[in-house]
């Protein structure tokens, strides 16, 4: 450094740079609260959509009693219980749905699965999963997708990424 001049001036230069760099910082933060935000927003609609439209199948279905025993498997998205017990050490917990003659079965495990799949590029997470399920009329435990997404992430049937999982693409 030559002269005190120079060394001030640089000073100068790197308080200001100091300042600058604390309200980057501070519309960074602002930037993320937003983007969270539209996140949390977004995903709420996504869980309304989906529901209204599985509410929809339901009533279109009580309309037409002839093919009660489609509803389970459509509003699921999944097989029936019984037909693939490849639960890896997941326990096949099944719901009966109420007002159907034939008491069809909903196997939990492939439901979870099926809407993490129905999620597609968004991904899900277990708050999401639970909200929807009560919304169905499906009843479980609150840890109960947190095991569930364990077990099909062991199998490698989902990824996780942060908090989300997202069905995961077979080559």
């Amino acid at each position: 450094m030559g002269s005190t001049e120079e060394r001030s001036r640089l000073i100068e230069s790197i308080s200001i740079l100091e300042r600058e760099l604390k309200e980057a910082e501070r519309e960074l933060a602002k930037a993320v609260q937003d983007r969270l935000r539209t996140t949390q927003i977004e995903d709420q609609w996504h869980v309304e959509v989906s529901s209204l439209s599985k509410l929809i199948e339901v009533r279109q279905q009580r309309l037409n009693p002839d093919s009660n025993a489609q509803v389970a498997s459509s509003i699921a998205g999944v097989t029936r219980a019984g037909s693939d017990q490849s639960s890896g050490g997941v326990p096949q917990v099944s719901f009966s749905s109420e007002g159907e003659g034939g008491g069809e079965k909903i196997n939990l495990v492939e439901w979870i699965e099926g809407f993490v799949a129905a999620s597609g590029s968004r991904g899900i997470a277990p708050p999401e999963i639970l909200a929807a399920a009560a919304k169905a009329g499906l009843k479980m435990h609150k840890n109960y997708p947190y095991v569930v997404l364990k077990k099909l992430k062991e199998r490698d049937h989902v990824i996780r990424r942060g908090k989300r999982y997202f069905k995961k693409q077979q080559s």
